[in-house]
């Protein structure tokens, strides 16, 4: 990589509408004023995972209407071209803006920024990260931890480092009057070449060859590449902590999804564990590379891996890392650079998992140092391990610098401007020190500030988009993907979608029963709502539009949803009915019914694209009532019933359904979805008896009820939504009446806890 020389979301008290009575029964409520608009006339206080209310955190000040305030005891200091200037901060502001919509900072100088929302991502550490844009479009990405806060935020061509080390937190501002030459130890490269094709069984290399999985043995997405982040105990001492540290590899990983979802790229990083690793900083980065992989480049043959490694190297096998990446503090000249990464598929060889998976290895420097050879002080790119991981994945620098080193495809090369004052994308290089680095991947369909990003001869997102589903099956998956529903801006919790009539759609971002965020309402007039899913990969969930001009896709962009992309044309006869992730690889899919024939259909989807139509089945009256994974495998099955029979076709990816009879249907009595409620990775059925106005729900392992629970007298009530709504894994349960929204929030034992939502908009119905 080259070296860069440059819980709570408070809005109003739900609390207040608290001593409205629902019991189990839910007995009507006193009614309330409803709203003109679907908008909550209130939400309760809830806390962040890993963030209880009132906790002291390292951004522990209150929120006074902007994120950093800058003096207190430490001074500002200057480290070559870097000024630092000590800040505290306030994560409750940054909370506030997830609702608000916008956050408020203040560069070194005294302008302020105002960053509008766009999405946020809980890390399963405990860590979080805020994601925003400024006024001029560029980004924002900002992690907090118990002990620390990393990020990036923009204003024009200059960037603004937020920064922690063992003294505090600093914004550091770059003075480029100060840079050394922008040529700068640019004859470094940051690649390593692997064997070529069947150089590796040919040596006997056995430490480096194993199996790889085949398509039958992927037990989940191949649009999540799951990486394992060491990081070495000098980084830990200069950061100050373990905690640190931690927050750090979120940071680093959340960096280069941003940079995916600005580019176009399809799939995103999932950080599965993250160790210490007990290695010096002191030597050059190809040394720890060959070391950390086993194997010697120079030399051709393989190599005992550093036992420092052992630990490291294990962790990869039992948490199923695709790829890993050991992060160590900076330290130039020893390093010799900012990373160095295997050239995966170079020279159009193509990217092969029995080939390619045991050099799934990168070394990334962090932070900034002085180097003593020749005077100057460098820092890392936050997007340098986004740019190493990009070469695991293909990807070369832009074609001036890739010095005959090509990657997976014609046009697997990053880009950059001609001005010498204009930008570079992630994987190239700067052509001079007044270059700006921009969070992108090279795509000529995506532009920057109305400029292009890339070319037809640099076009990374087109490669990645190809090669990363590969480089998703180097190990077959061991940390579960949790797949929530109707997960908006993809925090890990459900979220309400709502129709006003056939003309207006808007919804709202839950934390439990509390409404975090209300989007304005969208004209929908002409078409009807299919279902929702994550058809792109992202993590986010997109819905599934038809009118009488075809089927339409609205991708998520976080808060909101971006422009409307179309499916497919009007299909004689057919109709889309649901999503459902087939084949268990984290693309959902669209299911087809023909009304006039009574068959069924799928198509498997990649985004808008369908990369496959099955074959159509005979459902001759059934109707399909539920869609989820009740045997807990990673692919979704579906629930057919007749009235009098109700039977589970248990998906087997591509090898199609298994028919399964589950039982009678008994009588007077309507399923109404399913939902994993007691939180065992199966989906469970939901139950409504309309003339008796009960509910029930079974328990389900596979086509087996192993509970059938006792009838709830739910007079009045209609179930309206379902999901996991709080993020804990027990599925949760939506009620309304004409007045009133209220929520069930599911426990272990299937044990419900009753909240209030809040007034029930006028005109207005949860879908």
């Amino acid at each position: 990589m080259r070296k860069h020389l440059l819980g709570w979301m408070l809005i109003a008290g739900l609390a207040a509408c608290t001593s409205d009575t629902e019991p189990n029964s839910f007995a009507s409520a006193p009614v309330a004023d409803p709203s003109a608009s679907p908008v909550p006339d209130t939400a309760a206080g809830a806390a962040l995972p890993g963030r209880a209310a009132g906790s002291t955190s390292f951004a522990s000040l209150p929120d006074r209407g902007e994120l950093l305030a800058y003096g207190g005891a430490r001074k500002s200091r200057q480290s070559g071209a870097y000024h630092y200037h000590p800040v505290a901060l306030s994560e409750e502001h940054a909370l506030n803006a997830i609702a608000s919509g916008e956050m408020v900072l203040t560069t070194p100088d005294g302008e302020t920024l105002r960053l509008g929302y766009e999405n946020h991502e809980e890390h399963p550490d405990g860590n979080w990260t805020w994601i925003g844009r400024n006024a001029d479009g560029s980004s924002a990405v900002l992690t907090f931890g118990e002990k620390a806060v990393f990020g990036l935020f923009t204003r024009g061509d200059e960037q603004f480092r937020v920064r922690t080390d063992r003294t505090g937190a600093w914004v550091v501002a770059t003075d480029r009057t100060r840079l050394p030459p922008g040529d700068a130890h640019r004859d470094r490269s940051d690649v390593l070449l692997p064997p070529e094709h069947g150089a590796l069984a040919a040596a006997g290399i056995r430490h480096l060859q194993k199996a790889a999985p085949s398509a039958n043995n992927v037990t989940a997405a191949a649009a999540v590449v799951d990486v394992l982040l060491g990081y070495s105990t000098g980084l830990v001492q200069q950061l100050g902590s373990q905690s640190a540290a931690q927050t750090r590899m979120a940071n680093l990983v959340a960096a280069a999804n941003a940079a995916y979802a600005n580019s176009g790229v399809n799939l995103r990083l999932r950080a599965v564990y993250a160790l210490q690793v007990d290695y010096a900083d002191t030597t050059t980065n190809e040394d720890a590379l060959q070391q950390l992989t086993g194997y010697d480049a120079g030399a051709g043959r393989p190599i005992t891996p550093n036992s420092a490694f052992n630990a490291l190297r294990e962790a990869r096998d039992e948490y199923g890392a695709d790829l890993v990446a050991f992060v160590r503090r900076y330290r130039e000249p020893e390093q010799s650079g900012c990373g160095i990464a295997w050239l995966l598929g170079m020279n159009g060889s193509g990217i092969d998992a029995s080939r390619d998976a045991e050099f799934g290895y990168a070394v990334i420097s962090d932070g900034e140092d002085l180097d003593e050879g020749d005077g100057f002080s460098y820092f890392c790119s936050d997007f340098s391990l986004a740019h190493e991981f990009g070469h695991l994945m293909g990807q070369a620098h832009n074609q001036e610098d890739a010095a005959g080193r090509a990657g997976a495809h014609s046009y697997s090369y990053g880009y950059r401007e001609t001005s010498p004052s204009g930008f570079f994308t992630i994987m190239a290089y700067p052509l001079g020190d007044g270059q700006l680095e921009i969070p992108h991947f090279a795509n000529p369909s995506v532009r920057y500030q109305n400029r292009p990003t890339g070319s037809a001869g640099a076009d990374n997102v087109r490669s990645m988009n190809q090669t990363m589903p590969i480089v998703a099956q180097f190990r077959d998956t061991v940390v579960p993907i949790r797949k929530v529903r109707r997960d908006v801006n993809g925090d890990g919790r459900s979220d309400l979608f709502w129709l006003g009539g056939t003309t207006r759609f808007a919804h709202w971002l839950m934390n439990a029963h509390a409404a975090s965020f209300k989007s304005p309402s969208k004209n929908v007039t002409g078409y009807t709502y299919v279902g929702s899913g994550d058809l792109n990969g992202d993590g986010r969930t997109d819905i599934v539009w038809s009118g009488a001009d075809g089927t339409w896709m609205w991708p998520s962009t976080g808060a909101a949803f971006g422009k409307a992309v179309k499916i497919t044309n009007p299909l004689n006869g057919w109709r889309a009915i649901g999503v459902a992730d087939i084949n268990g690889d984290g693309l959902d899919d669209l299911l087809w019914h023909n009304t006039s024939t009574r068959r069924f259909a799928y198509w498997l989807m990649n985004g808008h694209v369908a990369t496959y139509q099955s074959p159509s089945s005979d459902v001759s009256n059934y109707q399909l009532v539920a869609i989820g994974d009740f045997n807990g495998d990673g692919l979704d099955d579906l629930v057919w019933s007749n009235g009098s029979r109700i039977w589970l076709w248990r998906s087997g990816g591509n090898a199609g359904f298994t028919p399964l009879l589950i039982g009678s249907h008994p009588a007077g009595w309507a399923i109404r979805g399913a939902v994993d409620l007691d939180g065992d990775g199966r989906a469970d059925l939901l139950w409504h008896q309309p003339a008796q106005r009960k509910f029930s729900y079974w328990l389900m392992n596979s086509n087996v009820a192993t509970k059938k629970a006792a009838s709830t007298n739910v007079t009045d009530y209609q179930l309206a939504a379902f999901g996991d709504f709080n993020g804990d894994g027990f599925g949760d349960l939506v009620w309304t009446n004409n007045t009133r929204v209220w929520m069930w929030i599911g426990a272990e034992e299937v044990d419900f806890t009753s909240k209030l939502v809040g007034s029930h908009p006028s005109g207005w119905t949860i879908r």
